[in-house]
């Protein structure tokens, strides 16, 4: 028995079928066809037929009729990863160009603008995390910060890293994390010098603190992206890490780059997480 699983993508759907396509695969297959339609997001289905060996003839009237009530709604419908077998068989039935078959769908995604565009982690992209951290510290902190190199991300260890402030960077096309990093010492520091207390270690108090410091620098870089690039960040809630869960961030995910940031209290380090949002 035939089966077949729907992939939602960016405004288009990949169907997978898993066996012979049989009458029991066509019921899931108009079922499918059914949320697509009541959907009325996808401009494009694509039928994978990589583990297909055969399609029952019986059934071409029930397949092409979804087909047609798709395409009435303008929805394109294109087949890949067909075996030459099938297709040998497809074409001596005389159906062979009902399935549309390519070799290649990213021109038809570049076609309908649904191929997503890979952010590049460069200096256009970075800066304006770089220039709303140094704001961010002046005014919450009335500290004087110089950015450092701009390097590949290395692990915390190497910088002594204690708390992290996290918050993830995300849309459609893309998805990662802004990451605020600091030595204990030296957010305890720059804490106690806003608050006028004398905490000697980390506390509720100095971790909410570095949460909406890390909200707020988002928010400027967000800002400065969407009007100077059209860039669109969705919004998103900050997370404070302590050295027991740095675990959880697995930097080779990602693109990543590292920039130091000196401040009288001592450094701290942003780091930018980037990767293309399947």
């Amino acid at each position: 028995m035939g089966m077949v699983e729907r992939i939602t993508k960016n405004h288009f759907s990949v169907l997978v079928f898993s066996g012979d396509i049989d009458q029991d695969c066509v019921k899931s297959l108009a079922m499918i066809f059914d949320a697509i339609l009541e959907d009325e997001k996808d401009k494009l289905i694509i039928l994978d037929f990589k583990k297909v060996e055969y399609i029952s003839p019986n059934i071409y009237n029930e397949i092409f009729r979804l087909f047609s009530s798709a395409q009435e709604r303008k929805i394109l419908i294109y087949t890949i990863n067909a075996k030459p077998k099938l297709v040998r068989e497809l074409k001596s039935d005389f159906v062979d160009q009902k399935f549309n078959f390519t070799d290649s769908i990213t021109s038809k995604l570049e076609e309908l603008n649904l191929k997503k565009k890979r952010i590049v982690l460069d200096v256009n992209f970075v800066n304006p995390f770089i220039q709303a951290a140094i704001d961010t510290f002046g005014v919450q902190a009335n500290l004087k910060v110089l950015p450092g190199k701009v390097s590949k991300a290395k692990d915390f260890e190497s910088y002594e890293i204690g708390i992290i402030g996290s918050i993830d960077i995300q849309n459609e096309a893309f998805e990662g994390r802004l990451l605020i990093c600091f030595p204990d010492a030296v957010f305890i520091s720059i804490y106690n010098a806003i608050f006028g207390e004398e905490y000697m270690e980390l506390n509720e108090d100095v971790k909410d603190a570095i949460a909406e410091f890390t909200n707020i620098t988002l928010g400027q870089a967000k800002a400065t992206l969407n009007q100077n690039k059209g860039i669109v960040i969705d919004r998103a809630i900050p997370s404070v890490l302590l050295r027991e869960n740095f675990d959880e961030i697995e930097l080779n995910k990602y693109e990543s780059l590292m920039i130091p940031l000196a401040t009288k209290m001592g450094s701290f380090y942003i780091y930018i997480l980037l990767g293309v949002n399947e």
